[in-house]
């Protein structure tokens, strides 16, 4: 569940749960590393400064594309 009356300072929130359902899970705790931050990076609301969450990694983009929402429907024969 989302809660639609916050606003996402960064506006990747329904993407980061939409990567949730597909089975990707949380790149660690609020990193300041170029190499881990990505929409799947924790996202702390106290935080003052946010790290971008902007990037999807290879096996990320993978993962997405081979969800079983995102695959095409098999035919019943």
């Amino acid at each position: 569940m989302i809660n639609s009356q916050i606003k996402s300072p960064d506006n990747v929130i329904l993407l980061h749960e939409i990567g949730h359902a597909a089975g990707l899970v949380h790149e660690g705790a609020v990193i300041k590393n170029a190499d881990v931050l990505n929409v799947m990076q924790y996202y702390d609301p106290k935080a003052t400064v946010l790290p971008g969450r902007d990037g999807l990694k290879p096996n990320q983009v993978k993962r997405l594309a081979t969800a079983y929402f995102a695959t095409s429907p098999k035919k019943v024969k």
